[in-house]
């Protein structure tokens, strides 16, 4: 799969889009983006929030989209003319290419719609889909404070890698850019990078 594809899976997880492709977040979701874009290897591709003024998303659109990762205050700033807003984060946006081998996935058990690790018979880590569709899934995962740095988190998403894969489905895994146990994670699993993302919001 392309970036440009791999993105599209993503922000339709997130959002419904409109007939012009705008963003319309699902009802009772925390996902309030008013201005969101990703930065790939061919370049950008942002999206606006459908209840943007139409001459507030041309300026935007005006913007070199790089403006949006380098001048995030200039680019607060302009929306503020709508609403207050603000830069949510920077996040990385990769996908699980080939799943895992069952052998790396020991300890693993389906308990919930969760994969849970379990040690001496008890919990310790979970990954579940955080999101997913008939196209694809978004990973969560948590570890047991007490039981992080033993490499429980990465059988856990091999696991619900594994499943999603073998659904069919594209297996993504994103996360905050300046999370480095994240990054190391994604690394364990040969996820594979295709943007980065800043997101704007109420």
């Amino acid at each position: 799969m392309n970036p440009s594809e791999l993105i599209r899976l993503q922000i339709t997880l997130e959002y419904a889009l409109d007939e012009a492709g705008r963003l319309v977040p699902f009802p009772g979701s925390s996902e309030q983006g008013l201005y969101i874009v990703y930065r790939h290897a061919q370049g950008y591709i942002p999206f606006y929030n459908h209840c943007l003024p139409q001459e507030l998303c041309e300026r935007l659109a005006g913007l070199d989209s790089a403006q949006a990762f380098e001048t995030p205050d200039a680019v607060a700033t302009l929306l503020q003319s709508y609403a207050p807003a603000r830069l949510e984060g920077r996040f990385v946006s990769e996908f699980i290419p080939h799943p895992p081998q069952l052998a790396d996935i020991p300890q693993v058990i389906f308990r919930d719609g969760q994969f849970v690790v379990l040690e001496q018979g008890e919990p310790v880590c979970w990954a579940w889909s955080e999101r997913s569709n008939e196209h694809c899934a978004e990973v969560a995962v948590e570890t047991h404070p007490a039981h992080r740095r033993k490499g429980y988190a990465r059988r856990a998403v091999a696991a619900w890698a594994h499943q999603v894969i073998g659904s069919g489905r594209a297996a993504l895994y994103s996360y905050k850019a300046e999370n480095a146990a994240s990054r190391a994670l994604a690394r364990s699993l040969g996820a594979a990078w295709y943007a980065d993302v800043v997101c704007y919001s109420t």
